[in-house]
């Protein structure tokens, strides 16, 4: 009896043990055949049964592992070698793997067809795993499409990975102290070195590692050497150093688990004793959806819900569930709804003066703060818009706020005044989690409602992003805004959006980036998942490597943007230590003219520096230039008067034939004397309430060439990428104005086949040079804008809708240019700018006629303008504090075209 076992336990380690890869003996006693195709066979671990759907096995055993087997996983029944042959030539056949139950789930099947590796497509089903081998293709050994398959296989398990013993952040692996000995003519008269073994742990994959040594004696010079568990080393010998404290240090990026060794070593004066510490930075804990929650343990890892709501208790969160019911496509549903009551409150209201004091009040029987939380469902990507709503009975008795917070951390606030609501509305919402935050600010003791709606609706398919075209005969234009930072990952920029609903934006050609120089490799398509900390995150490596000075270009958008911030700052990328003016500025220009090219240029807190002017006002590629800032009274918003010009303007303006739009300012003082507004090279822009009360803004500068849009609906944040914010000022009516003259350019260029930028006929500079001969200078175009500007109807002011604007007063019917200037350079298409100034142009046929009134108070304006610029100005020089450049005086020939 024991022979016999003794010869079926030899017999068996044989037959698994000494069967090479791809030479299959035949069946082996003991195999059962069932008819063919199918075969079990007794292994360690219990027995295998392998059954092909078609053709039949002509041989199949059990082989040893080939040298190649991936060592990530682990092959609990062993390898199989196999033929099979009767597929048909290019044929295929479904393999099936029913290893024993006590074997676990197994992960995957690991073929060699020849080389091995985990197989693609296999279907593991707890310990069954399915291959469809082809014939001369996958799982095939040969490669050769003849009727034969021959495929060593196994299943296979993926190793446990070794957990590391390492917390996050900064950890000592090893603290040691040595010294090395002192050497005379050469020769070490005691130890030349000291060498100390540390560990990195298995399973650890540090972020850094960093040796450090240190001594006291300044004079001598220890060096350090690092052997890594490979046995390659890397050196830090510094030389000698002054200072109090001498030390060599030594970073490793990325180091491996395992074994290395610190060797001091140094020809010393004396002896001389070290301090030494190793130390690792671990990674934090991978948190995908930046809500706190690590992806380890968080029931829905891609997307932001710090509460972990979960009210099915099914192990997946609300936020990653279908919503019961169901929202309906291409409709509006309420997908929360809170009530709950106030108490006796006194708090300082968030508007005026004291609004820091926001939340020290106090409250009987009440909450100074109430917060809900509100969850979109991430199984839908089609939201257009979440709306929340709070009411209360009272409309003059009580007053509340609003707030709402989205997961990619934009707040969209509510603090309408004399109403009995506030509401909050987020154009393309992001799946996640919602914080509504309801304050009291003076209430009686009431009760309030909150309820919030989400609109699904039908996007239309854009398919990815196209190619860059080259179409050197495109008409463009290139508006520069000069502002303070842009948020390239917002939605409004890109295909979807509000302005691009149908396509994705397209102006940006190859010949407009090669008219900036921008760098095959700085053009770049940003990650865009609706979390920007983690498409932050993830596009860490583009933004570590951008420069201070360099043109780039998002692509999906019609944007470039270069930076010139102050020295600190840092560039392009958004960062909410910045302001978030310039997102405003940008897409106020891009609602009135989606097809300019926005030459973004950032200048952080460095408004109105020389470099920046310099680059964007002498570019030949740039026609039409936007600046927002200017100098006023502190705390204020009252403009002063100024005497220095912002630099580079009238040699961009006067010289290189360029348009320049600029703030009127946010107060009632006089627009001329301003010194990016004022010159009368520049086009100064002030305010109306248009689409509310339809008022004069009377916070707004005095004298300008033009009004817009005072208040916008626009985003405006560096932490979001969806939602608008209500903002106002000349900031935002001059970017809208220099949008709606990029569009009449445009639209003229189109007209007249010019292709390419500013263009140089008979020595002077033109935006419109057509193929008949015809120009167009930016004198003729600027004229072409007075005569179109809208003329606002006085009979259309709305004294409610003013008692929230702000300040929007009537204007006055017999004399509105004293208020208006020239008009509103609106955007709007009913109101017909754009076609009245193609038709000044004799590119049309709806001209606009105005009173002479128009005429004559504006000539006079320039008149002062000029006068002042030329002569007053020029003859003083730029306030040392302030800066800008003095004026040149009067040209030689007027270039300026009078009514």
């Amino acid at each position: 009896m024991r022979k016999t076992l003794l010869v079926f336990v030899v017999a068996l380690v044989g037959l698994v043990v000494t069967a090479a890869v791809g030479i299959v003996g035949p069946v082996t006693a003991g195999v059962e055949n069932a008819g063919g195709d199918r075969y079990t066979l007794p292994t360690l671990a219990g027995p295998v049964t392998i059954t092909a759907s078609t053709g039949k096995f002509s041989r199949v055993a059990q082989v040893a592992q080939p040298s190649g087997a991936p060592g990530a996983y682990d092959y609990p029944v062993g390898w199989f070698g196999m033929e099979i042959n009767g597929v048909g030539k290019g044929g295929s056949t479904v393999l099936t793997l029913d290893v024993p139950a006590s074997v676990g789930e197994l992960t995957t099947a690991v073929k060699c067809a020849p080389a091995c590796a985990p197989f693609t497509g296999a279907s593991v089903a707890g310990s069954r795993v399915t291959l469809t081998l082809v014939d001369g293709g996958a799982g095939d050994a040969d490669k050769k499409a003849n009727g034969r398959i021959l495929d060593p296989v196994a299943p296979a398990r993926a190793k446990k990975k070794a957990a590391c013993a390492l917390p996050s952040g900064e950890s000592t692996l090893r603290e040691w102290t040595g010294s090395v000995g002192t050497t005379a003519l050469g020769q070490h008269l005691s130890a030349r070195e000291s060498v100390e073994q540390f560990a990195i742990p298995a399973g650890c994959a540090p972020v850094s590692l960093t040796v450090r040594i240190e001594w006291e004696q300044f004079a001598e010079d220890l060096d350090l050497e690092v052997t890594k568990p490979t046995g390659a080393k890397e050196v830090a010998e510094t030389g000698n150093t002054t200072t109090a404290k001498p030390f060599e240090t030594l970073t490793i990026d990325s180091p491996a688990a395992g074994d290395y060794a610190a060797r001091t070593y140094a020809y010393l004066a004396a002896n001389t004793g070290f301090r030494g510490v190793a130390t690792v930075v671990m990674p934090a804990p991978a948190d995908t959806d930046f809500d706190g929650v690590t992806d380890a343990t968080d029931n829905c890892a891609g997307v932001y819900n710090p509460s972990q709501a979960n009210a099915d208790a099914d192990g997946s969160g609300d936020a990653c569930d279908t919503p019961s019911p169901e929202l309906a496509p291409n409709a509006t549903t309420e997908v929360f709804s809170a009530t709950g009551t106030t108490g006796t409150t006194v708090q300082v209201p968030p508007l005026g003066p004291l609004a820091a004091y926001q939340e020290t009040g106090h409250t009987v029987d009440g909450q100074l703060e109430h917060r809900y939380t509100l969850t979109l469902s991430s199984v839908y990507d089609d939201y257009r818009e979440l709306h929340v709503n709070l009411a209360w009975p009272a409309a003059a008795k009580d007053y509340l706020t609003l707030a709402v917070r989205s997961p990619g951390g934009a707040v969209a606030t509510s603090i309408f005044v004399n109403t009995s609501y506030q509401e909050a509305l987020i154009a393309d919402p992001a799946p996640g989690e919602y914080l509504i935050l309801v304050r009291e600010s003076r209430t009686t003791g009431a009760s309030f409602e909150l309820t919030g709606n989400a609109t699904r609706s039908d996007r239309p398919e854009l398919g990815p992003l196209p190619p860059i075209a080259s179409d050197p005969a495109r008409p463009r234009v290139v508006v520069a805004d000069l502002d303070s930072a842009i948020n390239p990952y917002h939605s409004f920029y890109y295909g979807g959006s509000e302005i691009y609903p149908t396509a994705h934006p397209s102006s940006v050609t190859q010949e407009v980036l090669d008219a900036f120089g921008v760098k095959p490799e700085n053009v770049v398509e940003l990650t865009r998942t609706g979390n920007l900390a983690a498409d932050l995150a993830a596009d860490a490596p583009f933004w570590d490597r951008v420069q201070r000075g360099e043109p780039y270009h998002f692509r999906g958008t019609n944007i470039i943007a270069i930076s010139f911030s102050a020295d600190g700052e840092t560039n392009l990328v958004p960062n909410t230590e910045q302001s978030a003016h310039g997102v405003g500025t940008s897409a106020a220009v891009l609602r009135a003219n989606p097809d300019a090219v926005m030459l973004f240029v950032e200048q952080g807190t460095a408004l109105g520096s020389e470099e920046s002017h310099g680059y964007a006002f002498t570019h030949p590629a740039v026609d039409i230039l936007t600046t927002s800032y200017g100098v006023s009274i502190p705390e204020t918003g009252f403009p002063l008067p100024e005497t220095s010009a912002f630099e580079h303007t009238y040699d961009g303006v006067v010289n290189r034939g360029k348009l320049h739009f600029s703030s009127g300012g946010n107060g009632p003082g006089l627009t001329p004397f301003r010194a990016g507004a004022g010159p009368w090279w520049s086009i100064g822009v002030s305010g109306i309430e248009e689409g509310s009360s339809e008022g004069d803004t009377l916070l707004s500068g005095n004298f300008a060439d033009f009004v817009s849009d005072y208040t916008q609906d626009l985003p405006y944040c560096l932490d979001c990428t969806t939602g608008y914010e209500s903002v106002g000022g000349t900031s935002f009516s001059t970017p809208r104005a220099a949008g709606v003259a990029s569009r009449v350019l445009l639209e003229a260029r189109a007209a007249k086949a010019h292709a390419g930028g500013i263009a140089t006929v008979d020595g002077r500079a033109v935006m419109v040079r057509g193929t008949d001969g015809t120009t167009i200078d930016n004198w003729h175009l600027r004229r072409a804008l007075e005569q179109a500007a809208w003329i606002p109807d006085s009979l259309a002011y709305d004294p409610v809708a003013a008692a929230t604007d702000l300040v929007g007063v009537p204007i006055n019917p017999v004399a509105p240019w004293v208020q208006v200037a020239w008009g509103d350079l609106t955007a709007l298409p009913e109101k017909g700018v754009v076609p009245a100034a193609l038709s000044e142009l004799g590119l049309g046929t709806t001209p606009r006629v105005k009173a002479d009134g128009y005429c004559d108070f504006q000539t006079g304006i320039i008149e002062t303008r000029k006068l002042y610029w030329d002569e007053v100005a020029s003859q003083l020089p730029p306030p040392p504090v302030i800066g800008g450049e003095q004026p040149p005086g009067a040209p030689a020939q007027d270039p300026f075209v009078y009514c």
